[in-house]
C-alpha cells in the first residue's frame, strides 16, 4: 500500500484442503494464494480504506482449466460488464478498480463455468472477503466466511440424495472451527459472509444480536440504530453478507450455528456419508465461543 494504491498478486491453484483438521483426511481443491505462500480457504482477504485504488493480478495456475473471477471490481459497482475475469491456465492477467463504499464485501471464482448460485463440489472453496473501511477507521471486528462442498447431478439434486455435502466457517468444519473467547460485557462485531450456495439462518445461541448491515457482494447498506434489527436468527441467502454486534451478558460456552439441522448433521471425512454402525463428527456451519471471563 502506497500513497493511496494497493498492489497486490493473487493466484488460483491446487492445494490440499483438511476443512476436518490438519491430521484428518483432505483433498486437492482450487484455491487463491498469494505467489510464494500457501493456499487458503478463504482465499486471501483485501482490506482497505475507502478511497483506495487496487491494481491486482491474478494468475491461474489451476492445470487445465479456465479460471472466472467475479468481484474484482469498484464499489460501488460502475458497471456490471466490470464483474467479470476470464483467465486461461498459466496466464495471468491484471485488473484495476476503486473501493470507495465502506462495506463488506468478496470476490470468488470458479474453474467449472458454474453461476454462483451452482457452485459445487471442490470448485466452490474459490473465495475471499473484501472488506472496504471507513476512512480513518479500522473498527476490531471478526470475519467469518461460510463455504459449502457439496455434490451435485447436472443441476440441483436434493438433500437426501447427495453423497457428500460439507459445511464449513473460514475453512473448517464443525466441531474443528475456531473458539473466540469474549469478555462479559464486550461488544462484539462481526461480518458473516455466506458465498456458499445454500440458504443459512444464522443463530446465536442464548443472546440477541443486531444487524447493523446487509449486502449482497456488490453493495451494502448500513441501518441506523433506530432501524436495527434485534434477532437471534439471520437468514442469509447464498451471496448475502451482514455486519452483526452483540454483548455477551453473562458468562459460558455457547454457539453461533446456522439453524438447519442437516448442515451440522454427522458426517464422514470430508462431508461423505457415516458408514452404517459408526458415529461420526457433525461437519456443519457452527462457532463456538468460549472461555468467558467476568
Amino acid at each position: 500500500m502506497r500513497a493511496g494504491l494497493l498492489t497486490l498478486h493473487l493466484e488460483a491453484r491446487l492445494g490440499s484442503g483438511h476443512p476436518d483438521g490438519d491430521g484428518a483426511p483432505g483433498a486437492d481443491v482450487p484455491a487463491f494464494a498469494e505467489p510464494g505462500e500457501p493456499t487458503q480457504i478463504p482465499g486471501p482477504l483485501i482490506r482497505v480504506p475507502a478511497g483506495t485504488e487496487v491494481a491486482l493480478t491474478v494468475r491461474n495456475a489451476v492445470p487445465n482449466a479456465v479460471l472466472t473471477v467475479h468481484g474484482l471490481h469498484a464499489r460501488p459497482l460502475t458497471t456490471p460488464a466490470a464483474d467479470t475475469l476470464q483467465i486461461a491456465s498459466g496466464v495471468s492477467r491484471p485488473v484495476r478498480f476503486r473501493l470507495d463504499a465502506p462495506g463488506t464485501y468478496y470476490y470468488w471464482g470458479t474453474t467449472m463455468g458454474r453461476e454462483f448460485r451452482g457452485r459445487t463440489r471442490e470448485d466452490a472453496q474459490l473465495s475471499g472477503a473484501i472488506i472496504v473501511d471507513e476512512p480513518g477507521q479500522r473498527p476490531r471486528d471478526r470475519i467469518l466466511v461460510i463455504g459449502v462442498w457439496e455434490d451435485t447431478m447436472g443441476g440441483v439434486v436434493l438433500a437426501r440424495e447427495r453423497e457428500r455435502e460439507l459445511m464449513v466457517v473460514n475453512g473448517r468444519s464443525w466441531p474443528h472451527t475456531e473458539r473466540l473467547s469474549y469478555t462479559v460485557g464486550d461488544t462484539v462485531r462481526w461480518r458473516v459472509l455466506n458465498v456458499s450456495a445454500d440458504v443459512h439462518p444464522m443463530h446465536l445461541h442464548g443472546f440477541y444480536y443486531h444487524v447493523v448491515a446487509r449486502g449482497d457482494g456488490t453493495g451494502d447498506t448500513s441501518y441506523s440504530e433506530a432501524r436495527r434489527d434485534l434477532i437471534v436468527t439471520q437468514r442469509m441467502i447464498p451471496g448475502q453478507t451482514m455486519q452483526m454486534t452483540w454483548i455477551p451478558e453473562r458468562a459460558g460456552n455457547w454457539l453461533f450455528h446456522c439453524h438447519i439441522p442437516r448442515h451440522f448433521a454427522p458426517r464422514g471425512p470430508l462431508g461423505l456419508g457415516a458408514p452404517a454402525g459408526r458415529v461420526a463428527f457433525r461437519g456443519g456451519t457452527r462457532q463456538r465461543i468460549t472461555r468467558w471471563t467476568k
